[in-house]
């Protein structure tokens, strides 16, 4: 929670916008940058809130690189620390993961100058029990001061160590941003994850089971300067249609999904 704390002050500070900001912090818009354009983002994504004691922190340095017109390539550090008492027995289990992931975003058409903006995002990570594919198809719409976005995403995952069959996530989302002085932004960003995992039944055939259906949705706050941008979102748990812990009643799914996520960025353009 530190990082987070040092990113929200930090971006205090600003006052500009920057060409290649996100000014959503979950959701993806279609600008990429320009040939030969370099830039460093720092994420840092904090979860809390399960049937028991849980915090995980994600945190990613990533350094982007425009490649062509209209296409850029991305290599990201990713740092995961889990701390949780599944037991609940009050003996708390630390779990940190390291990894490297690889991405490629391909713009099909302008935010401003076409009717929509489209890209297409492709995103490979790779630790050390876990291989994990992303795949992200992005509309937007620029007009004014308002920006517009709609991600759709389906992510498999393969954990050698825990699940035999693959695990994916089917994932929509939508955020809206609003240019409310030169450099500062607010938003809302709506998030519905589906989570399917493919199983072996009792009489040995393989079939998917649908496990979970969540809303997320949170405010966003963007500010940015010469070159130097910062994005914050806070996402808590809005309801559960439906819950791998059968808690549907209760509107909410906490195996699978939190209570509550803060994602903050900083990006550097050089």
């Amino acid at each position: 929670m530190r990082f987070l704390l040092v990113i929200s002050c930090a971006a205090l500070s600003l006052t500009g916008l920057a060409a290649s900001e996100r000014q959503l912090s979950y959701t993806h818009d279609s600008n990429v940058l320009a040939p030969g354009q370099k830039e460093i983002e720092v994420w840092g994504t904090f979860r809390s809130g399960r049937d028991y004691y849980y915090r995980r922190v994600d945190n990613r340095i990533e350094l982007e690189y425009g490649v062509a017109e209209h296409l850029q390539t991305a290599v990201y550090l990713n740092f995961r620390s889990v701390n949780s008492d599944p037991s609940g027995t009050g003996t708390v289990e630390t779990d940190q993961v390291n990894g490297i992931s690889w991405e490629w975003k391909w713009k099909l058409a302008d935010a401003v100058a076409d009717p929509v903006g489209a890209a297409l995002y492709l995103e490979g990570t790779a630790s050390g029990h876990e291989l994990e594919a992303e795949l992200k198809g992005i509309i937007d719409k620029r007009f004014g001061d308002e920006l517009i976005a709609l991600n759709l995403t389906v992510e498999p995952e393969w954990e050698n160590e825990r699940k035999k069959h693959p695990e994916v996530k089917l994932e929509a989302t939508l955020g809206w941003s609003h240019i409310v002085a030169k450099g500062f932004a607010v938003g809302l960003e709506l998030r519905n994850t589906h989570l399917i995992e493919r199983e072996t039944s009792s009489g040995g055939d393989e079939e998917w089971k649908h496990l979970t259906n969540v809303f997320h949705g949170g405010p966003s706050v963007h500010i940015a300067q010469n070159g130097f941008w910062a994005t914050i979102t806070v996402m808590p748990q809005l309801f559960a249609v439906q819950s791998a812990s059968g808690n549907e009643k209760k509107n909410r799914e906490r195996q699978e999904a939190e209570d509550l996520e803060v994602r903050a960025l900083i990006g550097f353009s050089f």
